[in-house]
């Protein structure tokens, strides 16, 4: 399968999805996307073309990636993301 090839053209690719993010940098946003990922308990393989194939190319599904966008643009602003959180702070 060729890179950045999407299932159906509504569908967000890596690097598009990177561009709504406000970053420069996929290799940020895939540092972002991942924290996301296990605060929210969001299982990544949902987001591959090819579950079976270890590090295959992502798509993010139009009814999604926006919402996801904004989680992973402001994930420094959350106060879940902060190193010193305890479990207190969550309650």
């Amino acid at each position: 399968m060729p890179k950045q090839k999407k299932r159906r053209p509504v569908d967000y690719s890596t690097s598009e999805i990177v561009k709504l993010c406000g970053m420069k940098a996929s290799s940020s946003f895939e540092n972002k996307r991942d924290k996301v990922f296990e605060r929210y308990e969001i299982d990544p393989t949902l987001f591959k073309m090819d579950p079976r194939v270890e590090g295959g190319e992502n798509f993010y599904p139009v009814v999604c990636a926006e919402l996801l966008a904004i989680l992973i643009k402001n994930w420094d602003k959350n106060p879940s993301s902060r190193k010193m959180l305890t479990e207190t702070m969550l309650q």
